[in-house]
């Protein structure tokens, strides 16, 4: 059996008020194959949350193991629950929702999400 490739992600911001005119991103990640590395990057992003960053990082990650090596199967590793958990547990449901949470609010870094939902579920 061929191993996963593997997809470690990370994402930071220096503030998460949206009003603060300081507030810059960045994200990384790093793609394994075998336990090679395969690819790595970082960058630099504008005004962003902490949340931005974390789903920016394992959006472009997942969006580059794709590239190198499609109809693989992807593992994503995030320290991020908001990630994680948006990832495992809330997308499907938001999703059948018309992208709602369950109170009925509207989700939160929608863009992202509907990015990452496509990445997920166009490669299983």
């Amino acid at each position: 059996m061929t191993q996963p490739i593997k997809i470690y992600t990370d994402g930071s911001s220096r503030s998460n008020d949206t009003r603060n005119p300081n507030m810059s991103g960045s994200f990384a990640y790093l793609i394994l194959e075998n336990d090679s590395v395969l690819y790595e990057h970082s960058e630099a992003m504008g005004h962003q949350t902490n949340n931005a960053a974390e789903l920016l990082g394992a959006i472009r990650g997942l969006r580059k193991a794709i590239e190198l090596r499609p109809g693989c199967i992807y593992e994503v590793h995030s320290d991020s629950e908001y990630v994680v958990t948006g990832f495992n547990e809330w997308m499907a449901r938001w999703f059948k929702a018309n992208w709602a949470t369950s109170t009925g609010s509207p989700v939160k870094n929608l863009d992202l999400w509907k990015q990452l939902f496509t990445l997920r579920t166009k490669n299983g």
